[in-house]
């Protein structure tokens, strides 16, 4: 007579069975890793860049055993005790054995929360649908709605092992971020852009950014971009942004008009004689809120405007897209320190659907940048006849 199938030791069979392949496919991911990295090392760069590119490949030469050695007894370990926290970097071990003092303010732990946070997006990405299955099956064996956050099988604790394994073995995160390039927006002229903007309170920051999609002159989506805030409160929320907007004016990447709230003929000047004289705009994205006659204006400069709510039918599939992007380096905004800063104070929120939305960060942080670029990359979804709300959405 046929023995009944035990549902707890089906479920710790299947987790066994998850760190078994997730061991064998350490090695290659090292590789592959190293690969990329002495990829970008070949292709010319400008110097500072370049130096950047070479530690990493000299680190990764030095450090890779470590990193994988890391990897694997971090594996081993959530395979054993069940699961390692997805929230807390101290939990995981580090092959050197040494604990490094946190601090909840600490830059460099909110940039690894960052890193750990799109790394797991990119892998859902990825692998949705079976990630998805195989939690379902797991919590129907176990009689349980969802599975603990700190559970192998939790795309975001795979994200911190791959992350602190890295992080132990003595490599930088400046290392993750070697894919920036130096180009001058001359390259650019003549090609074909997605403007987006994001309009903010009369007295914030406000962000337009102009999107030029892959072609055969550059293998990256690449960015240009601008903050326009008033001149005469940029001192004050400079330490109340605790962002270098001074600094950022003198490169051109933040603008300014007088008084102390923004201006939108400023915004409208910026479309009609930065940008449309050097690069014809396909589409141009406005979020309607705030808007006021915006809209109108650039319709009546000959622009095709369309509104876009940010909201999550309209932007899941988009930030999804995007943080995929990013992650495999096809996105390159010149080094644009504006953009950057906005792109560390953004987070994903995300729902029990798995449906994707980007928000702040911290209280103080400001992401419009971060915004405008999504609605660029929305417009130009748009422009190839994608349906304006998320056709992959889950709502059930």
């Amino acid at each position: 007579m046929a023995t009944a199938a035990n549902p707890p030791a089906l479920a710790a069979q299947s987790r066994r069975a998850f760190a078994d392949a997730l061991l064998k496919a350490l090695p290659h991911l090292v590789r592959v890793v190293g690969d990329a990295a002495r990829t970008l090392l070949s292709q010319p760069a400008e110097g500072s860049l370049q130096f950047k590119r070479r530690e990493l490949v000299e680190g990764l030469n030095k450090a890779s055993g470590a990193w994988q050695v890391g990897m694997i007894n971090a594996v081993r370990q959530a395979a054993l005790a069940g699961g390692l926290s997805a929230s807390h970097p101290a939990d995981l071990p580090r092959p050197s054995g040494r604990m490094e003092a946190l601090s909840l303010v600490d830059d460099d732990t909110i940039e690894r929360e960052i890193l750990t946070s799109r790394l797991a997006l990119a892998m859902m990405d990825r692998a949705s649908w079976e990630y998805n299955d195989v939690r379902a099956r797991i919590s129907r064996l176990e009689r349980r709605e969802e599975l603990p956050n700190d559970d192998i099988l939790r795309t975001h604790v795979v994200a911190r092992i791959v992350l602190n394994g890295w992080r132990g073995a003595g490599l930088s995160l400046e290392g993750w971020r070697a894919g920036q390039s130096d180009w001058s927006p001359d390259e650019l002229l003549g090609e074909e852009c997605y403007v987006g903007i994001d309009l903010s309170s009369k007295i914030a920051l406000t962000a337009i950014a102009a999107l030029f999609p892959p072609n055969e002159r550059h293998a990256s989506w690449r960015l240009l971009h601008w903050g326009l805030t008033p001149a005469d409160t940029l001192e004050q929320r400079e330490l109340e942004d605790r962002a270098r907007y001074s600094e950022w004016v003198k490169r051109g990447w933040l603008l300014t008009n007088p008084g102390n709230q923004i201006d939108q003929d400023e915004v409208q000047r910026v479309v009609n004689e930065l940008i449309a004289p050097r690069f014809p705009i396909a589409m141009l994205g406005i979020d309607p809120w705030n808007a006021g006659n915006l809209r109108k204006n650039l319709e009546n400069d000959g622009h095709y405007v369309v509104e876009i709510p940010q909201n999550l039918p309209q932007m899941s599939a988009t930030c999804k897209d995007f943080e995929a992007d990013v992650l495999d380096a096809l996105v390159d905004a010149g080094r644009n320190e504006l953009l950057e800063w906005s792109m560390r104070n953004t987070v994903v929120a995300r729902d029990n659907k798995d449906n994707y939305y980007p928000t702040k960060l911290r209280s103080r942080g400001r992401i419009d940048p971060t915004i405008a670029t999504l609605l660029a990359r929305k417009c130009y979804t748009l422009h190839q006849g994608v349906p304006a709300d998320d056709p992959d959405l889950v709502t059930a």
